[in-house]
């Protein structure tokens, strides 16, 4: 048992620890709760915080950040080392960009700027009762990020599946979702011994595949003068990863099929069997059965999906753009000491509008391609340039200003008409001044007058 948590099973569902350092707010906090019919004990510093969760079970923290003695981001950190941690909403009136993700990279399942809406806080806290894992919370993110609810739904899973580490996992997806950052996730939840070793199922060819993933004694086949350990055996106690399985060859089907029936395999030219020490996990972003053709058997399906976990698309997950927006920079600023350091509003709009068929993976390229020329910060002429650049050519040969793209909820219906948009909502901010709106777009007044002009809005 972690340093953190007592051993003692939790009587009722709704135990609530407050660590509050405004002592007005938290008396109305606690009795609000109290109403509401949750147990509440609480502290007003970090430390006593976790003297709490040392003796005591609870189901839901709700933290704030600035605490006397130890703050509310260290408590945070502490509190997601151990394996039965609770959820935490973190609060506070003094968040920012990188403080919010700093604190969902630690582990937090909210993050709440406060004042919080009475209504939403407590609807937030029942939420979280309801469906905390019985167990192991996901200590950190573990580089999934996120703030939407279905991002929070697929940490619960894979903490819930990282405690069995022999249950095969199949990961389904598009194109871009992070199917391997899954795959990481819960090999590194599960705490396993061995590595992690992937192999890209559409990549190996497949006269080399059951020699690559078994292995093969001296002279099993010519060439094979020396004997080679397999993927299976190099993941030891670890994950096998098994990416685009929809692509792996029928022939191997069969013989992979029989290692997850007997968890055990055979060099190619042994004799005998060795046990399979590793757990399985597959990823797709294919149809697997049902249709004519299927890529798997039926009976390999069931075997591999013994746990299913589906990684959501970006659009499913648009409010987590600003957040991905903000992890993506930090990287290009380490990686390339590049200066983008925030996106604007107008161009996290165009963002959200955007219907991102290549999902995380595809806004990481357009953000990489947006930060080029740009300077400490994107404007949205920075991003559509960048979307731009990334659409196919239209089959009329239409000129890229014809595109249609999206914008929030409206359809826009070229490119050119988001320029306007965007020129109209920064001329009209800035009450008609010219000088005011070009220093705002970072464009020389000149330009900025002749596409005024140019769009009627002067």
């Amino acid at each position: 048992m972690a340093e953190y948590y007592s051993e003692e099973e939790p009587a009722t569902s709704k135990r609530l620890l407050l660590a509050e350092n405004d002592a007005g707010l938290a008396r109305v906090l606690a009795i609000r709760l109290d109403l509401d019919g949750w147990d509440v004990t609480t502290v007003n510093d970090g430390e006593a915080a976790l003297e709490v969760l040392r003796d005591k079970t609870v189901d839901v923290v709700l933290l704030d950040l600035r605490l006397p003695r130890m703050d509310g981001m260290e408590v945070l950190k502490r509190i997601a080392k151990g394996p039965s941690a609770p959820r935490v909403v973190l609060m506070s009136g003094y968040l920012d960009s990188d403080n919010t993700l700093d604190a969902i990279r630690a582990g937090a399942t909210e993050v709440l700027q406060k004042p919080v809406e009475p209504a939403r806080l407590l609807g937030i806290l029942e939420e979280l009762a309801r469906n905390r894992p019985r167990r192991a919370e996901g200590a950190g993110d573990l580089g999934i990020i996120g703030r939407t609810s279905i991002v929070g739904w697929m940490r619960d899973q894979i903490a819930e599946v990282a405690r069995f580490p022999e249950v095969p996992v199949l990961i389904l997806g598009e194109t871009g979702t992070g199917k391997e950052l899954v795959a990481r996730a819960i090999h590194e939840r599960s705490g396993s011994k061995g590595q992690l070793v992937a192999v890209n199922c559409a990549a190996l060819p497949e006269h080399l595949f059951e020699s690559e993933l078994f292995g093969h004694v001296s002279g099993a086949f010519t060439g094979a003068r020396t004997p080679k350990a397999g993927l299976l055996e190099t993941a030891g106690e670890g994950t096998i990863f098994l990416d685009e399985i929809g692509e792996l060859p029928l022939s191997m089907q069969t013989k992979l099929l029989r290692v997850l029936e007997t968890r055990s395999f055979r060099r190619v030219g042994a004799n005998y069997e060795q046990p399979l020490r590793a757990r399985i996990v597959s990823a797709t972003n294919r149809e697997l059965v049902g249709l004519p053709g299927e890529p798997l058997r039926t009976d390999l399906f069931f075997r591999l999906a013994g746990y299913t976990i589906r990684t959501p698309a970006l659009r499913e997950r648009i409010d987590d753009v600003p957040l991905l927006c903000q992890h993506f920079l930090r990287e290009f600023q380490k990686q390339y000491h590049s200066e983008a350091a925030e996106v604007s509003e107008q161009a996290l709009c165009a963002l959200r509008g955007h219907e991102w068929p290549g999902n995380v993976r595809e806004l990481r390229t357009v953000l990489m391609t947006a930060m080029i020329g740009a300077g400490p910060r994107l404007e949205v002429r920075h991003v559509m340039r960048a979307l731009g650049s990334r659409l196919a050519p239209p089959s009329d040969d239409k000129p890229i200003s014809e595109v249609r793209v999206r914008m929030q909820d409206e359809e826009i219906t070229s490119m050119a008409e988001v320029e306007r948009e965007t020129l109209e909502r920064a001329y009209s901010a800035c009450n008609g001044n010219l000088s005011s709106t070009a220093r705002k777009l970072e464009m020389p007044r000149s330009t900025l007058r002749d596409r005024l002009k140019r769009h009627g809005i002067l």
